[in-house]
């Protein structure tokens, strides 16, 4: 009988002691949530970022698809945007990036930065393919720009 009694308050025991863990768990879940609540423009502004990087890809893909934007276009317009926010600078440690408009600064070369030579040199190539798909579509509808000579090529 003793033992039965033992047992029955052990199981007791345990089962409350269970119920106590799983209301702790709960109210941590809780309490982290709020946390998280109160936080969320950290998370919010990386989600922020993450879709419309999603977006810029999606646009790009389909863009391409229909023959629109030359791939460089829309890298020389984030290497732009990204140059009126951040600079290169240099310090003792080495070359570091500092973004004006946040405050932050970074030994890390931020994702799509190019300096002057590079965006000069993007745009050299940007404008080399608007003049090409010029010449291109002016051939197509038969206007000047040396089409009579490729269709020679043809024959």
């Amino acid at each position: 009988m003793k033992e039965k009694l033992v047992a029955s308050a052990k199981a007791k025991a345990e089962a409350v002691a269970q119920r106590a863990k799983d209301k702790t768990n709960a109210l941590k879940a809780k309490a982290k949530a709020k946390v998280m609540q109160n936080t969320t423009w950290i998370d919010e502004e990386k989600v922020k970022e993450e879709r419309l990087a999603k977006l810029e890809k999606e646009k790009l893909a389909k863009e391409l698809e229909e023959g629109k934007t030359d791939p460089n276009e829309i890298i020389l317009k984030t290497a732009k945007k990204m140059k009126s926010e951040w600079r290169e600078k240099t310090s003792t440690d080495g070359i570091y990036w500092y973004n004006k408009v946040t405050s932050v600064s970074t030994y890390d070369k931020p994702e799509g930065f190019l300096n002057k030579k590079e965006i000069r040199m993007l745009e050299m190539k940007v404008d080399q393919e608007r003049t090409r798909r010029r010449v291109e579509q002016s051939a197509k509808r038969g206007g000047g720009g040396g089409g009579g000579n490729s269709s020679s090529d043809d024959d």
